[in-house]
């Protein structure tokens, strides 16, 4: 789990509650990262268009030994795109 949160940037650290990313990281792990695969299916991928680094661990991940949030944790929720409390209608 700590090298998952290793790739959060430090800066969503800062919005976002340690508890809240280990419980999400554990829920997407235990689901196979299923919100992930509900738009981006990997035999669907376009495997020429990606980094040999990219081609590779999704290689691995077509195997069923990796799930999506083992390499892209972090990937979508950034402190940019977090809503601050105003924005959800707090004070």
């Amino acid at each position: 789990m700590e090298e998952i949160k290793s790739k959060v940037p430090s800066a969503t650290l800062d919005f976002i509650p340690l508890d809240l990313i280990d419980r999400e990281i554990a829920r997407l792990k235990a689901n196979d990262s299923q919100e992930c695969r509900n738009c981006h299916e990997v035999d669907h991928m376009q495997v020429a268009l990606q980094s040999k680094k990219a081609q590779a661990f999704h290689k691995v991940l077509r195997s069923g030994k990796s799930t999506c949030i083992d390499c892209h944790a972090g990937l979508t929720h950034t402190a940019e795109s977090t809503p601050k409390p105003l924005e959800l209608g707090g004070l």
